[in-house]
């Protein structure tokens, strides 16, 4: 098969060619009519029902084409389609310019403290994506160390991870004398959240999950104001790009089979939770931690609505939960059953 453009520009020449039985003179003016074989026999070679060549020159037609052959009998044959396709380079162009480009951020080192494993791979993706040095930590005193052994420019920190939170160890690092600018890494999501964060020392809040726009927009606001930090400066999700672009981002990142263990990492675990608020009267803390946890990796996974379901189970006041737990347990539950792989 051969495709040319044409010295006019505005035409395109396919030519498909074979080297089989060829097409006998007589029937050359029938090849393109519906159901017409070259061998119409039962016991014909070659299969085929004769639709091929009429949809072809259907298509081509209403394309404002043309199609034409050329054969020889026992030797072959020579299709020859031309179609009227002008080159369309100015829109291409147009539609590159309003791809955004992240501006080149200074190359930093970022201390990522995280307790999830898939938060702090994907973190760390990001972060190198954009030009920094990272260094990650699983737990609150294992930053600390590392905080005080390793000289940082930025501290990113998960707020709510078990034993130790974010604000207890950024707390930790200031008393042993670390003065590295803390962005918070955070699924809280409510103004009173946040100004507890912001007063704990945290120079901004980046809210999960986590994007490289919102990321590079926390760290440029770093640079561009020095040491003090984008001081009470909150770089919210951007909620209109959840859903299968955030899934996909995923995907692209961390590949399809981390993709998909996670699902089933997550489906159980949720399902381990919903299960054990069946019929509860009462949310326990160890209750509320797990359905925030899952919540955030809901978000990570595109799952916008279970992820809304979790939350509301999490920010669920003690005084409405004998009479509200069962019917957002039944909620989250409808939400997780249409979870997709």
């Amino acid at each position: 098969m051969e495709i040319e453009r044409l010295q006019d520009g505005a035409t395109v020449e396919i030519r498909v060619s074979d080297t089989g039985s060829g097409i006998p003179e007589d029937k050359i003016d029938s090849i393109f009519d519906e159901f017409v074989t070259v061998d119409p026999s039962f016991g014909r070679e070659s299969g085929g029902t004769g639709l091929g060549l009429a949809i072809t020159k259907r298509l081509v037609t209403r394309m404002g084409g043309s199609i034409m052959v050329d054969s020889i009998e026992g030797e072959g044959s020579l299709f020859q389609i031309t179609l009227p396709l002008p080159q369309v380079e100015a829109p291409l162009q147009a539609a590159e310019a309003e791809v955004e480009v992240l501006e080149d951020l200074p190359p930093r080192q970022v201390l990522v403290v995280e307790d999830n494993e898939i938060n702090r791979d994907i973190l760390t993706d990001m972060l190198t994506e954009l030009g920094q040095e990272v260094e990650t930590a699983p737990d609150g005193p294992t930053g600390i160390e590392a905080a005080q052994t390793e000289w940082q420019h930025i501290i990113l920190m998960d707020i709510s991870m078990p034993g130790m939170d974010g604000i207890e160890a950024l707390s930790h690092m200031r008393r042993a004398g670390v003065e590295s600018p803390a962005l918070a890494v955070t699924a809280h999501a409510s103004a009173k959240d946040h100004k507890r964060i912001l007063a704990a020392g945290f120079a901004g809040i980046v809210t999960k999950p986590v994007s490289l726009d919102q990321l590079h927009k926390a760290l440029s606001a770093l640079a561009d104001e020095g040491a003090g930090g984008p001081e009470g400066r909150v770089f919210e999700t951007d909620h209109s790009q959840l859903g299968r672009q955030t899934r996909d981002d995923f995907v692209d990142r961390m590949g399809q089979d981390k993709f998909a263990a996670l699902i089933g990492k997550f489906s159980k675990d949720a399902s381990a939770l919903l299960t054990s608020l069946q019929g509860a009267e009462a949310l326990s803390a160890e209750a509320v931690q797990e359905a925030h946890n899952l919540a955030g990796m809901a978000g990570l996974l595109g799952e916008a609505d279970l992820q809304s379901a979790l939350k509301a189970i999490e920010d669920l006041p003690a005084a409405q939960q004998a009479s509200e737990l069962p019917d957002l347990v039944d909620a989250a539950r409808h939400q997780l059953e249409a979870l997709s792989p």
